[in-house]
């Protein structure tokens, strides 16, 4: 980073902002100012004064921890970007239910998914919005298919890392949403309990070695096909694959790209697969709860499959404050 260029997350540590400004001021040919290297240590409420020592060009010194408005006006005149600004006031509103074409959670995610979730790159991954594109294998009696053995994700998304043992990792994504329809703490906690957990054990088992091998291995074969085929389905679709696929196998024939594809998208549910929840409300625990559910879970390679769960709520613009800063603040 350059030595001038703030970085927001600094903000979270008092010492990362004083060591800020002192380079802030060395780049500038200021002189050190004690009183602003003060400035970031507070007193933290409930804990006895303490000192904390700072290298100051070789030498340590004793720094009180105080607590002066005065200073933090001061440091913010020299360091103004280190202030939080507001761009934007919101009114966080409920998803109407999960599907509704107008503010429906799933509807509204899938359509901003990569402004959403900055952690999954487009170039690196690949997402199947389609919930009807899948469903698991179900168990048969007398011909018939049970009934709650079997369940549909909501959509797919495939994650390419070329440094993996296993390069596709193939995420099972859940949209959940209690919308207007759930709003008393009894009905939030009685659908995840009753509804939320069991669906996501049933994606679970499935490519689990709780699951019959013949019918894991038949879903896992039907569901790779499914996935090829939407590939294809698409030029840009097909191109982005296939550029994968000849990263990690150079001078690989055209021919054979769709059969090591297969092959790879195999080993991902097999060996490196993972489940997503994206819900309107989840708790620490909730969270906690799902995650050790869901690791109980193992895949044919011994590991076990893995949780993530993400909250995303529905926000309605108040006011227009500054339209050159990046934060904002909601009220429910």
């Amino acid at each position: 980073m350059n030595p001038l260029e703030y970085d927001p997350t600094y903000s979270k540590n008092p010492k990362n902002l004083r060591n800020y400004i002192k380079k802030f001021r060395k780049e500038k040919g200021l002189l050190s100012s004690r009183r602003i290297d003060k400035l970031f240590e507070f007193i933290q409420p409930g804990l006895d004064q303490q000192t904390d020592e700072v290298e100051t060009g070789g030498d340590e010194e004793i720094v009180e921890k105080v607590g002066d408005t005065k200073l933090l006006e001061e440091g913010l005149k020299e360091v103004p970007e280190a202030k939080v600004n507001i761009m934007w006031t919101f009114l966080t509103i409920n998803f109407f239910n999960e599907t509704s074409p107008i503010r429906g959670l799933e509807t509204l995610v899938n359509e901003n998914f990569y402004s959403l979730f900055t952690e999954f790159p487009e170039n690196k991954t690949f997402l199947i919005p389609h919930n009807r594109l899948f469903l698991t294998k179900g168990l048969k009696q007398n011909g018939n298919v049970l009934p709650g053995i079997r369940s549909i994700p909501d959509a797919l998304l495939i994650v390419y890392n070329k440094n993996r043992d296993n390069p596709l990792q193939i995420n099972l994504i859940e949209y959940e949403c209690y919308g207007e329809r759930r709003v008393k703490l009894v009905e939030k906690t009685n659908y995840f309990n009753g509804q939320i957990i069991p669906q996501l054990m049933k994606f679970a088992s499935t490519f689990s070695i709780v699951t019959d091998k013949k019918i894991r291995e038949g879903t896992m074969k039907e569901w790779s096909d499914k996935i090829i085929k939407h590939i294809y389905s698409k030029d840009s679709y097909q191109e982005k694959i296939a550029s994968w696929i000849k990263e990690l196998e150079p001078g690989i024939k055209e021919q054979l790209i769709a059969h090591q594809m297969s092959k790879l998208l195999e080993d991902g549910f097999r060996k490196n697969l993972r489940i997503i929840l994206v819900i309107d409300e989840l708790s620490t625990e909730q969270k906690d709860t799902m995650d050790n559910v869901i690791k109980a879970f193992k895949l044919e390679n011994g590991q076990s499959i893995q949780f993530k769960g993400f909250v995303v709520r529905l926000e309605q613009r108040i006011n227009l404050i500054d339209g050159q800063t990046e934060y904002g603040i909601s009220v429910q």
